[in-house]
């Protein structure tokens, strides 16, 4: 059994997959397998990947017809023998370092930080919210819970779950999967319950190891009416398994989770010049007025967040689109990147 199962979901990356993939066979943990999940690409990405697994008996591929990410994801946990899972976008590539110095923090679930990067500049990104170092199962309770859904009103800290190493047993146990009809953001939910379910956590504080790559694709100047759906689907995701949890009350990052989700959407709308105001007004209201928002809404503590937040809120309650433009016009709000 290999300690690290790496799984890196392909579709037509042709043009980067080579420094992904050798940045993996590089890492000084020797005692991994990497699994190549061709998900319908129609480059020359299939093709890379049978060489790559031609030349080095450590990787296996699967070719799948196209069923996006999460799909992707749920092949390669599947075909994983590792004792431990990790993931890796197959634009991206990890420092040579990275699984070992993990692995030898010993806990069931282990987080690093990363470098978000163009060809024009790095952004390197920390977790301003919790301690580095190790977590029992009450430290988890305690110190992480608070941040596990929704850390503010942002995401959560294990949104990124190519940060992540995870014990494969966790995953198994407890039945984890990607929601398979989540194209956006599905990797949000899924990395929150498998912090909840485990029983030990470490956070390598300033340890960059892993590199994201900022392209031209990952933020969509184009309209998609289905990120909406994925986003409703991702709080319903949220609330169906975090609202049975009888440790600890999540009703208030269950609620920020919807808040944080439907700002984007009108950020995105609004800011989508494509739509005429007409189109726009039309698409906020409706986001707005959905039953989930609305639910969502009724009694969600506002303290704690800044001005043009709670004017935002108000806005969504209130279903003013004046007020939602006014809130646009006096404060920006943070560009939301979705790959």
């Amino acid at each position: 059994m290999p300690k690290v199962s790496v799984i890196v979901p392909v579709y037509n990356a042709e043009k980067y997959l080579h420094e992904c993939v050798d940045s993996i066979c590089a890492q000084t943990l020797q005692d991994i397998e990497i699994i190549l999940v061709d998900d319908g690409s129609t480059d020359r990405s299939p093709s890379i990947c049978d060489g790559y697994a031609a030349a080095d008996a450590r990787i296996q591929v699967i070719h799948k017809p196209n069923g996006r990410a999460a799909s992707a994801r749920n092949a390669g946990i599947r075909a994983a023998a590792g004792e431990y899972i990790a993931f890796v976008d197959s634009d991206d590539w990890i420092s040579p370092e990275m699984y070992e110095k993990m692995l030898a923090t010993g806990a069931d679930v282990c987080l690093c930080d990363y470098v978000r990067f163009s060809a024009e500049k790095e952004y390197p990104f920390s977790q301003p919210n919790i301690r580095e170092g190790f977590y029992t199962k009450e430290q988890i309770c305690t110190e992480v819970y608070p941040h596990l859904v929704m850390d503010g009103i942002e995401f959560p800290i294990t949104i990124s779950n190519w940060a992540l190493l995870i014990k494969k047993r966790i995953v198994d146990q407890n039945r984890l999967a990607y929601r398979e009809d989540i194209h956006v953001s599905e990797d949000a939910p899924f990395g929150s319950e498998v912090l909840y379910c485990a029983n030990s956590f470490a956070y390598l504080k300033g340890m960059q190891f892993y590199h994201y790559r900022m392209t031209s694709g990952s933020v969509s100047k184009t309209y998609k009416p289905w990120w909406w759906e994925s986003s409703l689907k991702i709080n319903e995701e949220t609330e169906d398994f975090f609202s049975k949890c009888t440790d600890y009350d999540f009703t208030q990052q269950i609620k920020s989770n919807m808040f944080y989700l439907a700002r984007a959407e009108i950020y995105y709308i609004l800011n989508n010049h494509e739509l005429t105001k007409t189109e726009q007004n039309a698409k906020v209201r409706a986001v707005m007025c959905h039953p989930r928002v609305v639910r969502m809404m009724k009694g969600y503590d506002t303290a704690g967040i800044g001005l043009s937040f709670k004017a935002l809120y108000w806005s969504i309650r209130c279903r003013s689109i004046w007020l939602r433009r006014l809130v646009g016009c006096l404060s920006s709000l943070k560009t939301m990147v979705r790959k």
